[in-house]
């Protein structure tokens, strides 16, 4: 769903990274593979073909997304939302396995939760809201928090009384208590980055106490 792997023989592989490298170009998928369309074998994956047991009728055949803008990477998350998802990641006769994380299950003392994921290790207190979200291993979400549309990366602790909205805050954050991202257009002032979709992305401890 996010990588493509490539098999190449050495010396092709060489010659093409030299190559690009004297033209600037840093991209696989952009500059160096087209490159060789005209210089060289090259084969692609043909994902429409490829039958998988358990796929879902509602879900997109030969699904596969390039996740290299903020945008992809987000809107790659949602895909996986919904009653009916594009893509669906419970699948026993196609299983896909997390990193290998160990971490209890998660524990939920008041919450109210819409179409949203939340991983193995989440803590979430009291008067929650959490709706169009995915919430990764280890996060701890305090009382009184709103997470709208948004992506929280693992081990991310959310204090109380933050209201997040269009978010992607990436791991090991501790967001201060009251915040709110995602409201004011201005939001760059305070160190993270707004994408030109719209999405804030808080870079790893960008917004600590």
């Amino acid at each position: 769903m996010s990588l493509g792997n490539y098999i190449f023989t050495t010396e092709v592989l060489i010659n093409a990274l030299i190559t690009a490298q004297s033209k600037k170009h840093h991209d696989f998928g952009a500059h160096i593979l087209p490159s060789l369309v005209d210089t060289g074998r090259l084969f692609a994956y043909d994902f429409e073909s490829n039958i998988i047991p358990g796929i879902k009728p509602y879900e997109e055949k030969g699904y596969w997304r390039d996740v290299g803008t903020i945008k992809a990477f987000f809107d790659a998350h949602m895909d996986l939302l919904g009653e009916e998802p594009a893509f669906e990641l419970n699948n026993p006769h196609w299983p896909i396995y997390p990193s290998g994380q160990k971490a209890p299950a998660s524990k939920i003392l008041r919450a109210d939760i819409e179409n949203s994921m939340v991983s193995e290790g989440v803590t979430i207190y009291k008067n929650v809201r959490i709706k169009n979200s995915v919430i990764r291993t280890g996060v701890v979400i305090e009382d009184n928090v709103v997470v709208e549309d948004s992506i929280i990366m693992d081990f991310t602790v959310l204090k109380k009384g933050c209201n997040l909205k269009n978010v992607i805050v990436d791991k090991h954050n501790v967001i201060k208590e009251g915040s709110r991202i995602g409201f004011d257009p201005q939001d760059e002032r305070f160190g993270l980055h707004i994408d030109s979709s719209g999405i804030r992305v808080i870079p790893r401890k960008g917004w600590r106490d």
